[in-house]
């Protein structure tokens, strides 16, 4: 199974990426956001490679794409 999640940085998208990823085991996730290695906003944090971690740990495929 294959999906695409906007927004996968942080807050609803990420957890939308992680839940795919523990419901649907070895899916491919594809995540786009801002924030690959450094949050795109001071006051909130998260990145794709945080997500990707918790996804690949919950046995999933991430591709993360940085897009604006």
């Amino acid at each position: 199974m294959r999906v695409l999640i906007t927004g996968a940085s942080r807050g609803i998208g990420a957890a939308v990426a992680q839940r795919f990823a523990k419901v649907h085991r070895g899916a491919h996730i594809a995540m786009l956001a801002r924030s690959m290695t450094e949050p795109s906003h001071t006051a909130l944090e998260g990145t794709l490679q945080a997500t990707q971690r918790a996804i690949e740990s919950l046995g999933g495929v991430a591709l993360p794409l940085q897009v604006d």
